[in-house]
């Protein structure tokens, strides 16, 4: 949150909170409504196909995405950071990294073509996964990294409401017209497609000419550049998906199907950080090499506005598991509830550990940020091999959740290194309301869930003004810079 009475040395931090909280709710205001669209697919999917058949999509969009990050390889993080820095790069970069990211997904489909051959890999599994790995041509169209380095989110917003809204029509016509399993990843790459092409012609509007070009020491400095980010990408995707493949290949579908619904909720969460990141990390970027003082204020300011999101999606969330999982999926998914009680702390940990791990990639540290998943990476993988044959699903859970905690201390230790702000004493109001909202679900246990969430919302704020954990000030502010502009 911004502060309203800022100091004439932290003014130049207040004016780039304007143009932050212009950018955030902007692209928020799109991203929210193309999340919900795209979650609304998942649950009819969910719900229509069953456990069973949506473990089998869940197996192959999560063997596909090892790959997603090989066609990408950072060069997207790379490319936003620089343009945010000088935007005088952006026709530089257009035309070469289309045609980067071109060759590196003909690689990544390459590749992929030969894993699926992997011994014990049904042919109906094999059939998905390449159908999901036709992705990788939108996915080296886009240019989302583009406008975010010229801190232009709304096309950004529009392109992936247009994007999800195509895959709801794609779902609706599959499961109208009760059309084969197979062409629920063929609608998500018509969607992606589409959508991409449509973003492509939205550059005209930035005035920056497109024409593809090939300068090799270019991609060489790029590739040189994004490898950390790309090696930690994939250890991320190990984290996420290591223990789907596992259960997979040990032929249990079902418990995928429980344990990627959730999942889908949780990366629902991280989905919404992204859009706050998208927004903040430009700026991060910049500041790290003009002014290491209003760095450490944004900081700051970054660490109230995660934490009060952050702290009741842990505590509040785990109370309305029971509620969640029947709302959302229906009562064949009531052994998904367990599963939840435990993702739900990745979510919130995931948002916490979004603060030192986006700072440590603005300030140009990417190892660090690939020594921390490296290890996170470890404890996962070592954990499911022990757990998830035992118990499966929670098995899988609990080992996602520990990597998350010890990363949270390892994230924090390297970020100190760089920029060191207090941190704990935002977390203190949060919590404090969490609780409180946690004494009055079990005083109205009988809710239903239609009002059960609004009301802990709601609760929650109200809680958090009287505590002046959220200003009216700051509300004020936020209403000022961008609903009055």
């Amino acid at each position: 949150m911004l502060d309203p009475k800022p100091t004439a040395k932290l003014a130049g931090t207040v004016a780039l909170g304007k143009r932050i909280t212009t950018n955030f709710v902007y692209f928020l205001s799109g991203e929210l409504v193309a999340k919900f669209v795209g979650y609304l697919a998942i649950v009819w999917i969910a719900r229509k196909l069953g456990a069973d058949n949506f473990g089998r999509l869940g197996f192959a969009e999560s063997f596909f995405s090892y790959f997603i990050f090989v066609g990408i390889a950072g060069v997207d993080t790379i490319a936003t950071r620089n343009i945010a820095r000088n935007k005088n790069l952006a026709s530089k970069y257009m035309g070469n990294i289309i045609l980067l990211k071109s060759a590196l997904c003909l690689l990544a489909y390459g590749l992929l073509a030969v894993f699926t051959l992997t011994p014990g890999l049904s042919p109906e599994l094999r059939r998905l996964t390449l159908l999901y790995g036709l992705c990788l041509l939108p996915i080296a169209l886009s240019a989302e990294w583009l406008f975010l380095g010229v801190e232009k989110p709304g096309y950004i917003g529009l392109f992936r409401i247009l994007r999800e809204l195509l895959f709801l029509g794609g779902v609706w016509v599959v499961l109208q017209q009760s059309l084969s399993i197979y062409f629920i990843p063929l609608a998500r790459v018509v969607a992606m497609t589409v959508a991409s092409l449509f973003l492509l012609a939205c550059i005209k509007r930035l005035k920056v000419p497109v024409r593809l070009q090939t300068n090799m020491h270019l991609w060489k400095e790029l590739l040189k550049q994004s490898f950390p980010i790309l090696t930690s990408q994939l250890l991320l995707v190990v984290m996420y998906t290591f223990s789907i493949i596992l259960l997979g290949f040990l032929n249990k579908n079902e418990e995928v199907g429980y344990f990627v619904a959730i999942q889908k909720i949780v990366l629902f969460s991280f989905g919404l950080s992204g859009i706050f990141w998208s927004v903040v990390f430009p700026n991060t970027s910049r500041l790290y090499h003009s002014s290491r003082e209003q760095l450490c204020h944004l900081q700051e300011v970054v660490s109230r506005t995660v934490l009060v999101v952050a702290v009741p999606l842990g505590i509040i969330g785990y109370m309305l598991a029971d509620k969640i999982v029947p709302f959302l999926y229906g009562p064949d998914y009531a052994e998904s509830i367990p599963v939840l009680k435990v993702l739900i702390w990745i979510a919130a940990f995931g948002f916490i550990n979004s603060i030192f791990a986006q700072g440590l990639l603005a300030c140009d540290s990417q190892h660090l940020f690939f020594v921390t998943v490296l290890i996170q990476t470890f404890i996962v993988v070592g954990m499911v091999i022990f757990l998830v044959p035992q118990l499966g699903a929670v098995g899988a859970s609990i080992s996602w959740l520990t990597a998350e905690v010890c990363g949270f201390f390892i994230y924090k230790a390297f970020h100190n290194k760089t920029v060191k702000f207090p941190f704990y004493r935002y977390m203190v109001k949060p919590v404090l309301a969490s609780l409180l909202i946690v004494l009055i679900l079990n005083y109205f246990q009988n809710l239903k869930s239609i009002i059960a969430f609004p009301l802990c919302f709601v609760a929650y704020f109200i809680v958090m003004l009287i505590i002046r954990g959220i200003k009216i000030s700051e509300l004020r502010l936020l209403y000022t810079n961008f609903v009055t502009k």
